[in-house]
């Protein structure tokens, strides 16, 4: 995973205490050039989904949870831990034919959860692009003239991939909500995880019909609480009450000096790499149109 160059000054400031160990994975020698004997007895040791080492359980989790990957992309995909760099190898490396990852030792402490993450999304991503072209090609691509031949830029669509990731992992993904009711409504949002962003009292967001807002906070996760209704402008036989929460529903808040029983909604995501979490008010349904609701 290389730095993200393009955050603000706060992801600088990641980037800048990472440097060194992101530089590491470019320097040593590619895991062509060790021994082969050495990478089987690592191979051995990886484990298989969902049996992984506690740290790179998280890093799956926290992939998870920012919608980048589905724990069930990782069916299939066995990932250890191996001391790589002490064998003048890279910071991690996967095996084409196999889809087996191997991270080097280091990343499992516990300081460098986020760039452990970040490498995972880089070697999860070349295991995406192997099944895609072992589905096209066979089995045997793995060994082909036009594998060797593609490698290169395999590479740069890892790299760039996972610098999008390390971005998202460091300072969260933005919160998109559109009203595509046919009428203004208000919503207050709680992020399960939020990240960053301005710390204040609980209030409404207003959205004027088939408007889009960006809310203030970030979030790691696209778990949310939240309730939304018409507001007072709206025409109540158009609406007619509560789009998301209600009475009814046991968490409460007190927004603005009322007390609204919140509901659990999931995000969607359009790009794992980039952009917003997207959550949509669909006052036809009475639920967001494309997300899944629970009480």
């Amino acid at each position: 995973m290389r730095t993200v160059r393009s955050l603000a000054a706060a992801m600088a400031v990641f980037a800048a205490s990472t440097q060194a160990a992101i530089a590491a994975s470019e320097g040593p020698s590619p895991s062509d050039a060790l021994p082969p004997s050495f990478l089987a007895a690592c191979d051995a040791r990886a484990l298989s989904f969902p049996a992984y080492d506690r740290a790179i359980e998280n890093a799956v989790n926290a992939l998870d949870e920012l919608g980048v990957f589905a724990r069930a992309d990782f069916a299939g995909v066995r990932i250890g831990f191996c001391d790589l760099r002490a064998a003048n190898g890279p910071a991690a490396t996967t095996a084409c034919a196999s889809d087996t990852i191997l991270l080097d030792a280091g990343y499992g402490e516990k300081d460098q959860a986020l760039i452990l993450a970040g490498t995972l999304a880089h070697e999860m991503k070349h295991v995406l692009q192997h099944r895609a072209r072992r589905a096209m090609h066979g089995a045997a691509y793995c060994e082909s003239d036009d594998y060797a031949a593609a490698r290169p830029a395999l590479e740069i669509e890892a790299d760039a991939f996972s610098d999008g990731v390390g971005a998202l992992l460091f300072a969260g993904r933005r919160v998109e909500v559109r009203n595509d009711c046919p009428a203004p409504v208000r919503v207050y949002l709680e992020a399960d995880k939020p990240r960053y962003g301005r710390a204040g009292p609980a209030a409404f967001v207003e959205l004027a019909p088939q408007a889009t807002t960006q809310m203030e906070a970030r979030a790691l996760s696209g778990v949310f609480r939240a309730y939304a209704e018409k507001s007072s402008a709206a025409d109540e036989t158009t609406l007619g009450g509560p789009i998301w929460g209600g009475p009814r529903i046991k968490e409460k808040r007190i927004i603005e000096g009322a007390r609204y029983g919140l509901q659990r909604i999931i995000a969607t995501v359009s790009d794992p790499a980039a952009g917003p979490f997207q959550l949509r008010l669909d006052c036809a349904a009475g639920a967001p149109s494309h997300d899944k609701t629970s009480g």
